[in-house]
């Protein structure tokens, strides 16, 4: 008889512990789809970044999303850190930084909708406070000549002659750049003689920014006039170029 009960009660033990475990399995599994439900979105996982800006037809969208300076401040999205704008073409925009997410605003507005506009970013290592000896920003290349498409109106020299400044506010500071040099090139990360403009951000020390500079003005499509020394402050725009596969059109310019 007391075999009996004792067989029952482990039997009613087993059962129970097994019950428990489901449940707790069970609740478990549902913690985890909730937390990759609710994970921030990333299109970056190593390096500053993993995707460039691309040419984007204008079938894709409706409308373009922004309207004036006005409308957007830094209160509307933490992200905003600054106002782009050079006089002559049509690029005045917000710029936006998500350094634990690079690529974040390459399809997303300033109100974090999905839009393959995106909007204009500052490469991930870059400090614009402090600033950086260099302060890095993508933008898309757009067919309907928005964002940084008009960046190309630098290949013609009579156009810079006429808008030399570029302007970048942050935090309700206006900062002047001038531009020192226009510069077409492949995009590579293999190639050690490559020109690889998106590896500088800080010098380690005067020759290093002086090698910049000095390969920057070399590869300009014409002389600007306009050189920098170490101590100066550089921004540089970097969009599509589409004369040749995988080429990227940079301006850079010299904080005055």
């Amino acid at each position: 008889m007391r075999s009996k009960v004792l067989l029952a009660l482990i039997i009613l033990l087993a059962v129970g512990f097994f019950v428990g475990m489901f449940f707790v399995i069970t609740i478990a599994a549902h913690h985890i789809d909730e937390n990759l439900a609710t994970e921030e979105p990333t299109l970056s996982t190593e390096g500053t970044f993993t995707l460039l800006p691309t040419e984007v037809t204008t079938d894709q969208v409706s409308e373009y999303p922004y309207t004036d300076k006005n409308a957007l401040d830094y209160g509307e999205n933490k992200d905003m850190i600054g106002w782009l704008n050079i006089d002559g073409t049509s690029i005045e925009y917000p710029v936006m930084q998500t350094p634990d997410y690079p690529d974040y605003y390459l399809v997303r507005d300033f109100f974090n909708n999905h839009s393959v506009y995106g909007c204009p970013y500052v490469q991930s290592n870059c400090d614009v406070k402090k600033p950086s000896d260099n302060i890095i920003i993508y933008s898309h290349y757009m067919k309907d000549g928005t964002m940084f498409a008009e960046l190309e109106k630098y290949k013609n020299k009579k156009f810079y002659d006429k808008h030399k400044t570029i302007t970048f506010e942050i935090d309700g500071k206006v900062n002047q750049y001038e531009i020192m040099s226009v510069v077409v090139q492949p995009f590579t990360t293999d190639d050690d003689k490559a020109f690889k403009f998106q590896d500088f951000v800080d010098a380690y020390d005067p020759n290093s920014f002086n090698q910049f500079v000095s390969n920057s003005k070399k590869l300009s499509l014409y002389d600007t006039g306009v050189n920098a020394k170490y101590g100066d402050k550089l921004l540089t725009l970097a969009t599509s170029e589409y004369n040749a596969d995988n080429e990227r059109f940079i301006v850079i310019a010299k904080r005055k």
